[in-house]
């Protein structure tokens, strides 16, 4: 329930719930929001591919390595790779290299590359232009500039079903504007991928 509020909005669903609670109601929380649960929750219910996993775990004291465990059917430390020392991806191909690139009104010569196996983070306020860069390179969004993937140049103006050719693919930051197609039917979203 707290995905599409604010932090203070959230801090008054918990006070609400606290006083439900108070009263003597029961209250069921679904979340994957491990944090919240820890907070408001007195026990917890643990499902995995639509089974129940684990019940009745305290909330306060359950370490999130073990909710998260039985969550995945496996252990935290398996589950994210050791971090490269810094510098390790030196010498690495090249995967994307984005040269000058320009938005007219938004951003104008940035300049990055990304080799294999590494994570380049944008970082920036909003209205910044991370988010527009990133559209750019996916060809969401006109620029000037070069985009290179893999050795071959992206076409300005390829669009996104270019960006999918080449093997791009976007995981916009919010869902429910950028990734969600409700008005869709069930049979054209499942048939999105292809």
């Amino acid at each position: 329930p707290s995905a599409a509020l604010a932090h203070d909005e959230v801090g008054n669903l918990f006070r609400i719930i606290r006083e439900l609670t108070a009263q003597g109601v029961a209250v069921v929380y679904i979340s994957h929001r491990l944090e919240e649960i820890r907070e408001i929750g007195d026990r917890v219910t643990v499902l995995k591919d639509g089974r129940t996993v684990a019940v009745g775990l305290p909330a306060k004291e359950t370490p999130t390595s073990q909710v998260v465990s039985l969550m995945t059917g496996r252990n935290v430390e398996y589950v994210f790779p050791k971090r490269p020392a810094p510098g390790s991806h030196d010498g690495k191909a090249e995967v994307l290299r984005v040269r000058e690139l320009s938005i007219p009104g938004r951003v104008s010569d940035v300049s990055f590359s990304v080799r294999a196996g590494e994570i380049v983070g944008l970082a920036g306020l909003v209205g910044s232009g991370r988010s527009e860069i990133i559209e750019a390179v996916y060809g969401a969004r006109r620029f000037s500039g070069e985009v290179v993937l893999e050795g071959r140049p992206v076409r300005r103006g390829g669009g996104t079903t270019g960006a999918v050719r080449l093997g791009m693919g976007l995981a916009p930051e919010e869902r429910k504007a950028q990734a969600l197609l409700l008005d869709q039917s069930v049979s054209r979203n499942i048939s999105l991928a292809s």
